[in-house]
């Protein structure tokens, strides 16, 4: 990374809200990484979100022509994210909350074995969860925007990317957890012998 792209990004770091997002994005990205502060991913390494934001973006784009060829003008699709995201976040930070007692549940030998996977925990977490409080911000101002197909493909699409941020926290929590169970009942199964 050229000292261009280093001093944007640390420009941008300190901007609230967005600064945090980033810094959550970017640690996201490089798998828990240390080098998450202080320099950005490579652009390729971004491919898990910008894959995650194209596909919220076409199927909000789809829902918003929907709406229009149907003519539905009283949708607040705003309202709609106003009223799922606080579920959505509660759900992930009651998940994020039960990630932290799963180190205590295996042995110090499969931690050690899982430790790439548990070293990146707190990032698969935290950016999905700094995702949602930024949409849910944006919500808030677009709902005061008129109604009409641009603030329905906006909203929609932030639907959508919720619903899409609350599955990654739910898989990543199924793998982490199969990992764990798999590699505890490995340990059973050699000590019973």
């Amino acid at each position: 990374m050229n000292n261009l792209g280093k001093k944007v990004f640390s420009l941008i770091k300190k901007v609230p809200i967005i600064g945090d997002l980033l810094l959550a994005a970017n640690g996201y990205v490089l798998l828990g990484d240390k080098s998450f502060s202080k320099s950005p991913a490579p652009i390729q390494k971004w491919k898990f979100i910008f894959k995650d934001v194209f596909f919220a973006l076409i199927c909000g784009a789809f829902a918003a022509t929907g709406f229009c060829y149907f003519g539905v003008s009283d949708v607040n699709a705003s309202g709609l994210i106003q009223d799922f995201t606080p579920g959505f976040l509660g759900i992930s930070v009651g998940i994020y909350a039960l990630v932290f007692v799963v180190p205590t549940l295996v042995s110090k030998e499969s931690f050690l074995k899982l430790k790439s996977t548990m070293k990146s925990i707190s990032f698969n977490m935290s950016y999905p969860i700094s995702a949602l409080i930024f949409i849910l911000l944006i919500s808030v101002f677009t709902e005061h925007f008129p109604a009409n197909k641009y603030t329905n493909f906006i909203n929609f699409s932030l639907l959508i990317y919720s619903f899409v941020l609350v599955m990654e926290v739910v898989t990543y929590v199924t793998y982490v957890g199969r990992a764990i169970v798999t590699r505890r009942i490995k340990e059973l199964e050699e000590n019973s012998d």
